[in-house]
């Protein structure tokens, strides 16, 4: 897990966006939230919590600075541990689980909607030989591939005070 705490930020130009479309789209995300989505570039934080030693924070906000610019924060959790609650930006709740690999080399995130209206997802991290962490993201018949560099933290009480 120590290889995935910090701060990740989008990199667009190696985008699919049909793919993220059909992704989302299989994930029940309505159509403005879409919209919305597709032009985000956005940054994943991991963290381990100050408040709950061994656990972990994933702080995901939809870019670094702006008005439209969104923060959620799913956490606390354990590696192979019981789900933590997470929302969608369109408030869908899911329970969430995060383990690593057998290897230790990829984390991976198990969404399940609390009221099994919406198909699972799973997206798998993996840090790969030039530092960028690669995500599949795999929800029905639908896959994404993104990527994602190293980037500087952003400034916050709240995400410091987790």
């Amino acid at each position: 897990m120590e290889n995935f705490l910090q701060t990740w930020e989008f990199v667009p130009d190696k985008a699919n966006k049909d793919a993220l479309t059909e992704y989302l789209k299989e994930w029940g995300v309505n159509g403005i939230i879409r919209h919305f989505m597709l032009k985000a570039k956005p940054l994943y934080t991991f963290k381990e919590s100050v408040q709950h030693k061994g656990s972990y924070y994933m702080i995901v906000r939809s870019a670094r600075s702006g008005i439209t610019a969104k923060r959620f924060v799913v956490g606390p959790f354990e590696l192979g541990g019981s789900h933590t609650h997470e929302k969608r930006a369109d408030g869908v709740t899911f329970n969430t689980y995060f383990s690593m690999s057998s290897d230790g080399h990829k984390l991976i995130q198990k969404s399940v909607h609390t009221e099994n209206k919406y198909p699972e997802a799973t997206v798998t991290r993996e840090i790969d030989s030039n530092g960028h962490m690669k995500v599949t993201a795999v929800c029905g018949k639908a896959t994404v591939l993104r990527d994602f560099e190293k980037a500087a933290p952003v400034a916050s009480k709240e995400d410091d005070a987790l």
